[in-house]
């Protein structure tokens, strides 16, 4: 039986490899040019200029972001060549077999075993590149995430312009909503900034796609106060955030002057 097939499936085997190495280089040599030495040249301390002033440079952890970036796409280029060259094999061992070209199949199952080898550790670095680049993304949040009052999607909730916060929330199912700013997923703070007369309060839930949390407003007799919900994980930040009044005491909620999301990690 002639071997030509798995040649030709060990050549795109070898340059899949090529990809991955290329992967695996791009983060140390991201940005360098060809024949540059390991240790760079200090740069003459000159005064900065006004464009460096107008154009600041992007802090580290974006252009560490952009090199994983570029990493995670070669891996995932090779993903596709990989895939096929083992459906190739399993084709190609079978063939063999039925024809009772044994040492063919052979070859051609190692063959498998090793692109399956590297395809489990392909999918290994583009796990951890994953967690890597949700890190970084979450190190560049702000340390607080206010989420603006007028600009929420209101159910039987009033925004009042003159004093600047959301009121009259009339009845159990009455909700806020905010579509999230470009967060990472992960667990983030929820503290509401609110104002509760004696004949006001209730219980509130806020949630995302999959997530919620809950908690009672109490009266607040010396003015506004924080109230802390705890943790909510976020897991898809393109979905909505709600904030729900599930049930009231009178006629109003509370009245809320904000609402803020921490990064956990802050």
């Amino acid at each position: 039986m002639n071997s030509d097939p798995i040649n030709h499936l060990a050549s795109a085997r070898g340059w899949v490899q090529f990809l991955a190495f290329a992967a695996c280089m791009a983060i140390p040599v991201f940005g360098q040019t060809e024949g540059s030495s390991k240790t760079p040249k200090k740069p003459a301390k000159n005064l900065p200029s006004d464009s460096d002033k107008t154009n600041p440079s992007p802090p580290p952890e974006e252009i560490e972001l952009a090199r994983l970036d570029h990493h995670h796409q070669l891996l995932e280029a090779s993903l596709g060549p990989l895939k096929t060259a083992l459906s190739k094999l399993d084709e190609l061992a079978l063939t063999n077999a039925r024809a009772r070209e044994y040492e063919a199949a052979i070859a051609a199952r190692i063959e498998r075993e090793h692109i399956a080898t590297d395809l489990d550790r392909i999918a290994k670095e583009l796990l951890i590149l994953e967690t890597r680049k949700q890190f970084l993304k979450t190190s560049l949040l702000p340390d607080h995430i206010l989420l603006p009052l007028d600009n929420a999607k209101l159910e039987s909730v009033r925004y009042d312009e003159e004093k600047k916060w959301l009121t009259h929330w009339d009845r159990p199912g009455a909700y806020a909503e905010w579509t999230l700013p470009s967060v990472p997923p992960g667990g983030y703070e929820v503290l509401l900034t609110y104002q509760c007369s004696p004949l006001e309060g209730g219980t509130i839930v806020i949630n995302e796609k999959t997530f919620s949390l809950s908690g009672e407003m109490d009266t607040t007799l010396r003015g506004p106060e924080v109230k802390n919900l705890g943790t909510l994980k976020i897991t898809d930040s393109n979905s909505p955030l709600r904030l729900t009044a599930r049930t009231i005491v009178k006629s109003n909620l509370m009245n809320l002057l904000s609402i803020e999301l921490i990064p956990a990690n802050r």
